[in-house]
């Protein structure tokens, strides 16, 4: 995979979604650790997307991570 092809954001939810994957010891990356890392993101569409659809977003976040650890 060529990231170089990807925009910045999406550059940047990769590599966060890959040291989520490290940092939990796991061994295979999913659309989980993806979905945890573009939420996270700072200045982000997701979580602009979220807030307004007034989700609360720590709470999504905490349901992420549990679903992540299972």
């Amino acid at each position: 995979m060529n990231l170089e092809k990807f925009t910045q954001k999406a550059q940047e939810a990769i590599l966060d979604a890959q040291n989520i994957v490290i940092e939990k010891q796991q061994q295979e990356l999913d659309d989980l650790h993806l979905h945890l890392a573009l939420v996270n993101q700072k200045d982000g569409l997701i979580p602009m997307l979220l807030e307004g659809m007034n989700v609360p977003v720590p709470q999504y976040v905490k349901y992420l991570e549990d679903q992540v650890d299972k």
